[in-house]
Formats: C-alpha cells, structure tokens, sequence
C-alpha cells in the first residue's frame, strides 16, 4: 500500500494508457490525489465487470442506460474508483463495491456514497473530475476536499524511448 512520494516534494499521481500520461500535482506533500486514464472503446464485458465489482446503485445505474452509453458510463465509474482508490493510497486493497460514483455521462463525477469502514472519511470529504485529456480518452482526478479547480497543461514536446 502507498503511494509514491518525493521526500519534501509536492504530491503527484500518474496513470498511464499505451502511449498517454497523464500525472496531477498538488502543490502541498500532504494533499490526497489520485487519477487515472482509459481509452474510450469498446467493452463487450461491461456488464459482467460491473455486476461483479460496481456497488448496487452504480450497477442500477449502469442497467439503466441505454446502450449506446454503456461504454462511456462504464469507464467513467472504472476510473473515477481507480483514482479515488489511488488517492486513498489502498490501491486495490479496497473493495470496489464499497463506494459509488456518478458513472452517467453528461452528469458531474461525483462521489455517491462511501463505505465509513473504508477509512477513508465521508463522501463529501472527496472532490471527483472528470478529465478528458485528448480525443477518445477518459481520465478522473480524485483529491481529499473541496475548492479545488483542475487545470490541465497538456505537453508541447514529444518525448521519445
């Protein structure tokens, strides 16, 4: 468990997606961050992941969507609970159907509802966005508290191996 730090630094996060980055920073060490990134695609299986690891209000939620939505709303819950489960620094330790998020596309990223046993505070303690960092991507940033405002800086060089 934990997440990676730099003694003395500002806290960071990062998530990668084949040949995207995407990494937040907070200015304080002691802030709570976390985020993640997908590719916007196909999910023949969504269904399935979803009843076996969405909690039950996400899995309505997820049901009652047609179609057309399934792909999108399934990956905004997937990395909306990846970044809050980053931030917490339980990584996958943490049960996903333990805590809600808004999933339904259109509608702000939220956290629904959280499981106190989780110690991770109460729902509104946490602050979700909703990141769309390039076309056919979906990203989430979670951080502990309210009053934050994302601002993304995409890069202006390529970077090569």
């Amino acid at each position: 468990m934990g997440k990676p730090s730099l003694p003395g630094g500002p806290a960071f996060n990062l998530a990668d997606c084949k040949d995207h980055v995407l990494i937040a920073i907070a200015p304080c060490a002691t802030v709570e961050l976390g985020v993640d990134i997908e590719r916007l695609r196909r999910l023949p299986d969504a269904a399935g992941i979803a009843e076996r690891f969405f909690a039950p209000e996400e899995r309505d939620a997820f049901a009652a969507l047609p179609d057309a939505l399934r792909d999108e709303a399934f990956l905004n819950s997937w990395t909306r609970k990846e970044a809050f489960i980053k931030a917490t620094g339980q990584g996958l330790s943490t049960p996903l159907d333990r805590f809600a998020v808004e999933l339904t596309p259109g509608r702000p990223a939220r956290l629904l509802s959280l499981d106190g046993a989780l110690e991770a505070g109460d729902a509104t303690d946490w602050s979700l966005f909703d990141l769309r960092p390039a076309p056919g991507l979906v990203g989430a940033l979670a951080v502990r508290g309210d009053g934050w405002r994302p601002v993304f800086r995409p890069l202006d060089e390529t970077f090569s191996a």
